[in-house]
């Protein structure tokens, strides 16, 4: 989905939402491999700093749900180690269960944390890459968002979401030095799946 300059890893600023287990923490150590310089943000705070020293790198505490959360967690992860040239939506939740019996709170929680949080990321670090005319955000959906799966129907539409959004906002950007990618994985075998 790009048409710009790709970025070299080697000394890059990554934050990574979501980053303390799962895929996002494998994303997280991949990105410390290629030589980047690694933030990670989760709503486990303990976690995600126990992590964070085991690994070397920068954690706050991240709750997608908030718009303030997010840009606290940006504001620190710049102040500690520079201007972020990746961001990697990773957060999210996948609850199984019948449309029609979902708990309410949880299919509030699915489109705040899967769709709203990717949302206020690149809302909120879309205008620094766009001045420095460089910088990739990175937004991590589903197979479920382009393939419907029965028994997961408001986390389906939350990835459906996140794929129109992003395909529609790189259109936007098309010449900007930015890039946008979506990546869609299937079964993980990670926490989030069990």
């Amino acid at each position: 989905m790009a048409n710009a300059k790709p970025i070299n890893l080697q000394g890059a600023v990554v934050a990574v939402t979501g980053g303390a287990r799962g895929i996002g923490l494998a994303i997280t150590e991949a990105m410390l491999a290629a030589g980047a310089r690694v933030s990670i943000g989760d709503v486990d705070v303990a976690l995600a700093e126990k992590e964070a020293k085991r690994l070397g790198i920068f954690a706050a505490k991240l709750d997608v749900r908030s718009r303030e959360s997010f840009a606290a967690f940006l504001e620190a992860t710049e102040a500690a180690l520079g201007p972020i040239d990746v961001l990697v939506n990773n957060a999210g939740i996948m609850p199984m269960g019948a449309f029609t019996a979902e708990d309410p709170e949880l299919a509030e929680a699915q489109i705040d944390i899967n769709f709203r949080g990717v949302m206020y990321g690149m809302q909120l670090a879309l205008p620094d890459m766009l001045a420095r005319h460089s910088g990739h955000i990175v937004n991590i959906a589903s197979l479920a968002g382009r393939f419907a799966i029965p028994g997961a129907a408001i986390y389906t539409g939350t990835k459906f979401a996140v794929v129109g959004m992003t395909e529609a906002v790189a259109g936007e950007h098309r010449d900007s030095g930015v890039n946008f990618t979506i990546i869609m994985p299937s079964k993980v075998t990670t926490e989030l799946a069990s």
